[in-house]
């Protein structure tokens, strides 16, 4: 009796501690179990946190491409611009290097022909003609130069009508920020050491009423330049453009077309009389009528010289002797 009672006091003990330890083991592996979550956990934030730095670095490295693919296609562009004309010089060069073997060809049949006619006539007994004179040899030689010199006038004409067109925007921009200074033509004109040899002082109306002046490169096949003179109402002439328009020749500019001026009525009388009166080479024969005998020269000092940087000429500081009227007829001062 009392060793059954001992017995079962003592199961209860044991199967108490057999709790005790399942409950422990679960509790151990609730904790690994945790941990291991918390390791997923940091795992997947720093996952995280790395993709978004490499996004973030994705997304700033095409604003720094853009900007270096911008400045590469710039430079591209103009390598394109310096390849196409380097490529235009060699497709000219090309051209005239065919043109003259062309032209050489002929003049190897026709000298292989002259040849066998001389034998010809040799056999027949005849006599051969004398041997050209050195200026015929140098006509022959000149004509035989002709084409190739008009071949690179050509070429030349289209290379300087594209570096033209490359400063248009900048010209544009000259002539608007031009436009803002009150007589800036009329003082131009005024302190040009030539110009203003030519002008008298009934000038200054016309020139103080000028905003701008323009001169163009014409396309090719020939080498043309237009000058336009722009003003504003005035008291003596309609126009409000003017337009002159010349030839490159060999001699030098060749005037082609000019705008006839519209004289006010109580003006004309007077603009005849002038021109009647006065028939040296000074501006107002040649604005009036620039077909002029000499007028061309004008034009060559506007558009070569005065044209390209007008705003030295507009700085340029006069001697003390100029810009007073004279009773010779000279230019007043303008103001």
């Amino acid at each position: 009796m009392k060793g059954s009672t001992l017995k079962w006091w003592n199961v209860p003990e044991e199967a108490e501690e057999g709790h005790e330890e399942e409950a422990a083991e679960g509790q151990a592996a609730e904790e690994v179990k945790e941990e291991g979550e918390k390791d997923d956990k940091e795992e997947s934030v720093e996952e995280e946190a790395k993709e978004g730095d490499e996004q973030l670095k994705e997304e700033e490295e095409p604003e720094g491409d853009s900007v270096e693919e911008g400045a590469k296609a710039e430079e591209a562009k103009e390598e394109d611009f310096e390849e196409q004309v380097a490529e235009d010089v060699e497709a000219e060069a090309e051209a005239g290097k065919r043109e003259e073997a062309r032209e050489g060809s002929r003049k190897e049949e026709e000298a292989q022909e002259l040849q066998e006619k001389q034998e010809g006539e040799e056999e027949r007994g005849a006599r051969p003609g004398p041997p050209p004179s050195p200026l015929q040899a140098l006509q022959a030689l000149q004509s035989e130069l002709e084409p190739l010199n008009k071949d690179a006038s050509r070429a030349y004409s289209r290379l300087k009508l594209r570096f033209w067109q490359r400063r248009r925007y900048h010209l544009e921009h000259r002539s608007a920020l031009i436009r803002g200074i009150p007589g800036f033509w009329a003082k131009a004109f005024v302190n040009h050491p030539q110009l203003s040899a030519m002008l008298r002082g009934q000038d200054k109306g016309i020139l103080v009423s000028m905003t701008d002046l323009q001169v163009e490169e014409l396309e090719p096949p020939r080498d043309r330049r237009k000058i336009l003179l722009f003003f504003r109402k005035n008291s003596y002439f309609h126009n409000e453009v003017v337009e002159k328009e010349y030839v490159l020749r060999a001699a030098g500019y060749e005037p082609s077309h000019s705008t006839p001026i519209q004289w006010h009525r109580n003006y004309e009388r007077e603009a005849r009389s002038r021109r009647h009166h006065n028939s040296s080479l000074n501006f107002f024969n040649w604005f009036s009528d620039h077909s002029f005998a000499g007028s061309s020269r004008i034009a060559e000092i506007i558009m070569d010289d005065l044209w390209p940087n007008p705003l030295q000429y507009y700085m340029r500081k006069k001697a003390p002797a100029e810009g007073t009227e004279r009773r010779a007829g000279s230019f007043k001062k303008l103001r």
